[in-house]
């Protein structure tokens, strides 16, 4: 009955031990820098862009695209905030449509995304900082305080947040 007991208990901690491992490496794959996405610029579709860079709240380089619109007076202007994968660039096709209707769009790479500094994903968590840091540089270098998001899976959590 002893041998029972003990075959059980080290079945037990194998068990606990694949488990944790299974967790771990998940996590680690979830948390894990992003490859960019193919290159895909805004001129693709005839929009005319300028690379800008910012810091987050907390301090991260972020770098990304501010697509003005080639009219005097803009409907207003939006923040595209892509999703957890990737890049910015999978998102370029999104802008089209929002730029010819006469919006202003900015679009940047999340920490640990394309061109941005940072070495993790924090599903959301630190990315709130991200945001606020596009939105202290249209305040701060374009003058612009009145500001729609525009989200993708995180990026739709990151603004809600």
């Amino acid at each position: 009955m002893r041998q029972a007991w003990r075959l059980a208990a080290i079945g037990a901690a194998g068990i606990a031990l694949a488990f944790g491992g299974v967790v771990f490496g998940g996590a680690a794959y979830l948390l894990r820098r992003r490859k960019p996405d193919p290159f895909d610029p805004p001129t693709n579709y005839n929009i005319s862009y300028q690379d800008i860079s910012f810091l987050s709240r907390d301090g991260i380089r972020l770098r990304g695209w501010w697509l003005p619109t080639a009219s005097d007076h803009a409907l207003g202007t939006i923040i595209l905030c892509a999703g957890q994968d990737g890049s910015m660039e999978g998102d370029t096709v999104q802008v089209v449509a929002l730029h010819h209707a006469g919006f202003n769009v900015l679009m940047f790479d999340w920490r640990g995304h394309g061109r941005s500094d940072g070495d993790m994903v924090t599903m959301g968590a630190l990315e709130v900082n991200d945001l606020l840091g596009a939105l202290d540089y249209l305040d701060e270098q374009r003058g612009i305080n009145r500001v729609g998001v525009l989200g993708f899976s995180m990026g739709g959590a990151v603004a809600l947040m």
